[in-house]
């Protein structure tokens, strides 16, 4: 969570961390331009090649329904390259920050 509020600083957001250690959302991030984000922040983790799918792929989480409900997205954390992924879904670009 704090490579991600470092990364949203970076970027121009004001970033906001709520007081209970446990909850729906882990980073609120409001831009000047009037962008905001729910977040939810994890680790990214890829599942191997297979066989029948030769290309590593990305371990997608799944939102609970007050997550859904609130608006909230994942955001994946790159510890190695310090960079933040958020899929925006099926057909979207995704938000990518360094």
């Amino acid at each position: 969570e704090i490579i991600a509020a470092k990364i949203l600083l970076a970027n121009g957001f004001y970033v906001y961390v709520p007081f209970r250690k446990t909850g729906p959302i882990d980073i609120c991030a409001v831009h000047e331009d009037g962008r905001q984000y729910f977040l939810d922040i994890k680790a990214e983790n890829w599942r191997a090649g297979t066989v029948l799918r030769p290309r590593p792929s990305r371990i997608h989480r799944v939102l609970s329904d007050v997550q859904r409900h609130l608006g909230v997205m994942i955001g994946y954390v790159h510890v190695e390259n310090q960079t933040l992924h958020i899929p925006l879904g099926r057909g979207k670009r995704p938000i990518r920050m360094q």
